[in-house]
């Protein structure tokens, strides 16, 4: 039975888990020193109207949708809460969640009953406003 054995195979495998944990702390390391500078970031924007008015804002960080003049987005409608959901951006993409709002939050026409990840083209409805989200460059 010929073949290299566990005790000649652990050693390189150890080195090898080794690297691969010192790349990922140097990883971490440039993110803290440069302020996630450098790193590549999602783009997306949300895009709606109101009445026969385009508007549309850039997502960065997390933001808020509501009827309250705090949020990100403030939407001047009794049937949105005034916190009514919010967008947390990750590196792979944007994630939306209901805060709970009294009228729910709807995904392409389908009740948001937890987070989901958002993709290019989603309806996103809070009270009688879609908003169309986009995502790219």
């Amino acid at each position: 039975m010929g073949g290299l054995g566990w005790q000649q195979i652990a050693p390189a495998a150890i080195h090898y888990i080794l690297i691969l944990i010192m790349a990922l702390a140097v990883y971490r390391l440039y993110r803290v020193m440069l302020g996630g500078q450098g790193v590549v970031r999602p783009v997306a924007s949300l895009a709606w109207k109101i009445g026969d008015q385009p508007h549309s804002r850039q997502l960065t960080g997390n933001v808020t949708i509501g009827r309250g003049p705090q949020n990100f987005i403030v939407i001047d409608d009794e049937a949105v809460s005034f916190e009514h959901a919010v967008i947390a951006e990750y590196p792979d993409g944007f994630m939306v969640s209901d805060l709970q709002s009294t009228n729910g939050t709807l995904i392409n026409g389908q009740k948001l009953l937890g987070p989901r990840m958002l993709k290019k083209g989603d309806r996103i409805t809070v009270g009688n406003t879609v908003l169309t989200f986009r995502a790219g460059r």
